[in-house]
């Protein structure tokens, strides 16, 4: 009676601690399919986001790269559902049998082990299509595919699915610890019958209750006590039974179980390392704002130790003269969004540090916020950095705006030593040359002016630059006994010096070449003046109503100083042009080039 008892609780430990050990292991083979599939999905968006920033000979790597992630990703994902699949079946056979009073009081732990795999499955459903949309909305070149990974898969991963992969293994080990207990207790009561015959047979009970003991109870209460153990994380734990019976080939089970999970599963102890290990200071808050975790590099920034900032309101870390930033930081859960900032962290001794801040909201599994989470880097150094930039960016636009100035003067005073030797010259071919070489220099003169003027110091608007040169042109001409009419149609148009100077020159040479040579014996004239900045293009027009060229004008053959600086600074501007006198009279010049 006492064998067949004893063997039947045998095979009922033998049996429940299989079952277990499978859902065990099965869970563990599901969490490790989850976590690599989180990881290849990140590698995808990693290789994604060079791939759309690289453009030269790893692009064919690199988009592998991305498409072996997708594939790794697809296969966890198999992976976790077969294991899924397996555990659902395993529970459908256990028919451990329960009092009737627990079944009317709760849920049976097989009943809870199965509810929860079957909402695992549900939510592993909706993981899994927003995996595959992540993938077919990159693949569409989403810009948005980083965002839809870090706001809502991996918080889903986080706060859902790996939760629920846990509650399943707890459960599976509360079923095995409950089934374990009963059968211990059965285990028990079987001993004292035992004890109860021995006592009528002292040397037969006393020979069988050791061979009963040997046998069963302490390989079960080493069984028992190291599945135990197991179950409160100590992965290291083994079972020393050597026999070739049931037992012998459960301990054997059980041991490598253990060694699959030591090396599969991922412990809460792996996660604190990770965020311990982190350089950016993590602050982790309560649904009220208040603190309750945080990491190493924030103990270092803040100077405060850990005590100080648990349970403390979140506002204590922030300066108070940025009242604004801290309300959209501690009051952000109207928004599931990722928000980032600039505020000032200060420190325990009251020193203020520039921070780059990021924090997004923790959702619990019945849709309650369970609080935030905000990343926050020291940008010390890049404030530094960014000061001195501008304040040397200051000294140099200063600087170059002095030089601008004093070249205008250096100019101007050779423009007045011209003028000077025009007043002491009676040959008129020499005046002509030494007006000539007065109006360039004013006109590179008032190019620099005008840069000294602008904001900028690279850019000048050539449309007011333009009515300035005519206005100088047309006084240096005025006591030429003609009435010349300058008519101006000018859009507005910006261009740099390497441009503006050689354009300059170059307006300045046509339009008092028409001065000069339009309105021979005549004493009235009009020159027309059209310039306009369209896609790019600078487009300029000349036009006068004189006299035109002359039939046997050939203005490739002209070596004229005038006619020689139009083609060379043409040239330089890698313009097009046309001079040319057309059939209502006139001479007509036409330039167009790129604006830089």
């Amino acid at each position: 009676m006492s064998h067949t008892l004893n063997s039947d609780i045998r095979n009922r430990v033998i049996k429940v601690n299989n079952r277990a050990i499978f859902e065990m292991e099965y869970a563990g083979e599901m969490a490790l399919a989850l976590h690599k599939s989180m990881m290849y999905t990140n590698e995808f968006m990693d290789n994604k986001y060079r791939l759309s920033i690289n453009d030269g000979n790893s692009s064919e790597k690199m988009q592998y790269a991305a498409e072996r992630a997708e594939d790794t990703v697809r296969s966890q994902i198999g992976r976790f559902k077969h294991y899924l699949s397996l555990s659902l079946e395993n529970v459908k056979l256990d028919v451990a049998p329960v009092d009737s009073q627990d079944v009317a009081k709760s849920k049976t732990p097989n009943q809870d082990i199965q509810a929860n795999l079957e909402s695992l499955k549900k939510k592993f459903a909706m993981y899994e299509a927003l995996t595959t949309r992540l993938f077919r909305l990159t693949d569409e070149s989403y810009p948005d595919g980083d965002e839809l990974l870090s706001i809502t898969i991996e918080p889903f991963f986080k706060s859902n699915l790996m939760p629920m992969v846990e509650k399943v293994r707890a459960s599976a080990h509360q079923k095995m610890n409950m089934e374990n207990d009963r059968l211990q207790a059965e285990l028990t009561f079987s001993e004292n019958i035992i004890l109860a015959v021995s006592l009528l047979a002292f040397i037969m009970a006393l020979a069988l209750g050791y061979m009963i003991y040997r046998s069963i109870a302490r390989p079960l209460t080493k069984l028992t006590a190291a599945t135990k153990r197991l179950g409160e994380g100590e992965l290291s734990e083994r079972i020393d039974i050597q026999s070739n019976d049931e037992l012998g080939m459960l301990a054997d089970a059980f041991n490598r179980m253990a060694e699959n999970l030591s090396h599969t599963t991922v412990s809460k102890d792996y996660f604190d390392n990770i965020i311990q290990s982190m350089g950016d200071a993590l602050i982790v808050t309560d649904s009220k704002a208040y603190i309750s975790k945080v990491n190493r590099a924030t103990l270092n920034l803040l100077g405060y130790s850990e005590d100080e900032l648990i349970d403390k309101p979140l506002e204590m870390v922030f300066s108070r003269d940025e009242e604004d930033v801290v309300g959209k930081v501690t009051h952000c859960y109207k928004s599931t969004d990722i928000d980032s900032y600039e505020a000032t962290y200060v420190t325990k001794s009251g020193k203020k540090i520039p921070v780059s801040l990021s924090r997004s909201v923790m959702w619990g599994h019945n849709g309650n916020i369970k609080g935030m989470v905000c990343l926050a880097m020291d940008i010390t150094e890049q404030k530094e950095a960014e000061e001195k930039i501008r304040k040397s960016l200051k000294e140099k636009e200063v600087l170059l705006g002095e030089i601008h100035h004093r070249v205008k003067n250096n100019l101007a005073v050779i423009s007045s030593l011209l003028q000077m030797q025009i007043f002491n010259t009676e040959n008129e071919i020499a005046q002509n040359v030494l007006l000539d070489s007065q109006l360039r220099i004013q006109s590179i003169a008032l190019i620099h002016e005008k840069l000294y003027q602008s904001d900028t110091l690279a850019f000048i608007e050539y449309d007011k630059y333009i009515r300035q040169l005519l206005d100088t042109i047309e006084t240096t001409f005025a006591n030429d006994n003609k009435e010349v009419e300058i008519k101006t149609n000018l859009s507005d148009a910006s261009l740099n010096i390497n441009q503006a100077i050689p354009c300059a020159l170059l307006i300045n040479e046509v339009v008092v070449n028409s001065y000069k040579h339009a309105f021979r014996d005549r004493e009235n004239g009009t020159i027309e003046v059209d310039m306009e900045q369209d896609k790019g293009q600078f487009i300029l027009k000349i036009k006068d109503d004189g006299i035109g060229f002359p039939d046997d004008f050939d203005i490739a053959q002209t070596s004229s100083l005038g006619m020689t600086l139009v083609q060379t600074l043409s040239k330089q501007l890698e313009a097009e042009w046309t001079f040319e006198s057309p059939d209502e009279g006139g001479t007509e010049f036409r330039m167009n080039f790129k604006v830089e």
